[in-house]
């Protein structure tokens, strides 16, 4: 399947949004848009993938029911997963200056 449309769409909604990429579970990369000019791809593939994992276990074991968002603050901008059923995760790179709240708002309707 060809994601070009929805990346397209992700992106047009805002300029703070570096690239994207969707992964299975097992870290597969299904597909991604500028997401190769990581210095180690397939590490941080590797990494949203445990982090994913990670987060989903953490939630279940506190009760705080599913794993919904995951949000990674870094000093230069965000890391941002949402997990696509219990199958994926769709995660997004983003600048500091983003609304964090409308590109979740903007990955939710992608997903959809």
């Amino acid at each position: 399947m060809d994601y070009t449309p929805h990346w397209n769409q992700l992106l047009s909604n805002s300029s703070d949004i570096q690239g994207g990429a969707l992964l299975t579970i097992y870290g597969v990369q299904i597909s991604s848009i500028s997401f190769s000019n990581l210095n180690n791809q397939e590490d941080s593939i590797t990494h949203c993938t445990e982090i994913g994992r990670i987060a989903r276990q953490l939630a279940l074991d506190t009760n705080l029911g599913e794993f919904d968002t995951f949000v990674l603050e870094g000093e230069l901008g965000y890391l941002i997963l949402l997990p696509i059923l219990d199958k994926a995760f769709l995660a997004v790179l983003a600048r500091k200056q983003i609304k964090l709240g409308l590109v979740i708002l903007d990955m939710r309707r992608a997903i959809d």
